[in-house]
């Protein structure tokens, strides 16, 4: 019951969830280079044909549109993945660099 109410996202918590993940998406596509951005939304939210894109970004053939697409997707995962870690270290309050054992002494205190 609950999955259906998250995954639809018609409950409270779908809702929320949706609005997580396009703050996600928006704070992840913000940190592209603004051609990786619009290849990347021409391409997977408007269904753009290859040919189509390889003319709009006056690129040699829909090899390299393929090719500058799957970077900027690589991009963009690595931008999820450097977020949600961000995230995890701000919910924890462990600094960036590792440098605070205090946070992880709470954690192993917590486990006992």
């Amino acid at each position: 019951m609950l999955s259906q109410i998250v995954s639809d996202g018609t409950g409270p918590f779908g809702v929320v969830e949706r609005a997580d993940l396009l703050d996600l998406a928006q704070q992840a596509l913000s940190e592209l280079e603004p051609e990786e951005r619009d290849l990347i939304l021409l391409r997977d939210s408007g269904g753009a044909p290859w040919e189509e894109l390889a003319d709009h970004f006056g690129l040699s053939g829909i090899h390299v549109a393929r090719d500058r697409h799957a970077r900027a997707s690589a991009k963009l995962a690595a931008a999820i993945a450097g977020i949600r870690h961000r995230s995890v270290l701000n919910f924890l309050r462990i600094p960036s660099d590792g440098v605070g054992t205090e946070s992880l002494h709470s954690v192993e205190t917590c486990r006992r």
